[in-house]
């Protein structure tokens, strides 16, 4: 295993995060009616990159 790696891994984890938000907003915003249909996923991807944030966070921590 390469720890040295995990910085790396979760910059790039929330990159993809950023990307599956914006393409959600883009849609909604292209499609309104999607909205309701779209934000809980949109919410999920910005769920999922706190908990990426956080991961960096305590990686600089320790």
């Amino acid at each position: 295993m390469q720890y040295d790696a995990l910085p790396a891994l979760l910059t790039a984890l929330q990159a993809t995060c950023r990307r599956w938000q914006s393409s959600y907003q883009q849609l909604i915003d292209q499609h309104p009616q999607t909205a309701l249909i779209i934000q809980p996923w949109q919410a999920r991807a910005a769920a999922t990159e706190q908990m990426v944030i956080e991961l960096m966070a305590s990686s600089i921590a320790e």
